[in-house]
């Protein structure tokens, strides 16, 4: 059984990523990268686990 879901996938030819953090709840989450060479060849993914603790500014 698979406890993780799946929240977004994205592909970029730049070397940064961005998504739309202001949706993401409090917890822990991980991220999985995987980078392509010029040819399409993947190479090894790299899993990286991070808190979201956002606290409400008043």
């Amino acid at each position: 059984m698979n406890d993780l879901e799946t929240l977004a996938e994205t592909y970029s030819e730049q070397p940064d990523l961005k998504f739309d953090h202001n949706e993401l709840p409090n917890g822990y989450y991980y991220v999985k990268l995987t980078a392509f060479d010029a040819a399409g060849v993947q190479g090894k993914s790299k899993t990286y686990l991070f808190l979201r603790n956002a606290r409400v500014m008043r």
